[in-house]
């Protein structure tokens, strides 16, 4: 049942994204951005470039927790090729499950230094030129205070955004301090192989 529930949200988000309704975070019907907590999030790939990447799947807990390694446990496996599947199906798309768990993008920390709570956020396939773009919104606009590189991923680049649209800058990824104008400040994230 819990597969049924998970593929039905996640045709839901697809086809609101797909169709601007509403934004993908918010769709998920999954945990809201907070402290206290310390989560795994998969991004799809946007069908445009352009556009902020749909959240596809959150798993959070209150304490610490190996993101790889819950990505591929059997049962996480199967629910997540369910989602997978209804994409594709929605999109037109065809990714491969087995991309999910060794796409690691990049870990959000909330203090400088890679200090703090942190979330892992992974992608659907693996990180191009388009790369994948983050919508910080909630908690995590004002708290983000460094990027780590993904484990093993070729996402080397990241633009950032002041939540004011005010200013933006590229840098190379990881960023153990977002600077005092990023610093509690992001409004947009993009990462990419650059």
């Amino acid at each position: 049942m819990r597969l049924n529930k998970r593929l039905l949200a996640a045709t839901s988000v697809v086809v609101a994204v797909l169709v601007g309704a509403v934004a993908p975070a918010q769709a998920a019907g999954s945990t809201s951005e907070k402290s206290g907590q310390y989560c795994v999030v998969v991004l799809g790939k946007a069908s445009n470039p352009a556009t902020i990447s749909p959240e596809l799947y959150r798993h959070c807990s209150p304490h610490s927790f190996d993101t790889r390694a819950h990505l591929q446990d059997i049962e996480v496996q199967n629910e997540l090729a369910g989602i997978l599947a209804a994409t594709n199906a929605v999109t037109g798309g065809e990714v491969a499950t087995s991309a999910v768990a060794s796409t690691h993008l990049f870990r959000a920390w909330s203090a400088a230094g890679y200090e703090g709570e942190y979330w892992d956020y992974y992608g659907s396939e693996p990180c191009d030129e388009y790369g994948y773009y983050w919508n910080p919104s909630g908690w995590w606009s004002t708290h983000l205070s460094s990027i780590e590189r993904g484990y093993q991923s070729n996402c080397d680049r990241v633009r950032l955004h002041t939540i004011d649209g005010s200013a933006w800058a590229e840098f190379n990824v990881s960023l153990s301090n977002l600077t005092s104008t990023y610093n509690d400040n992001v409004g947009e994230l993009q990462i990419w192989n650059g």
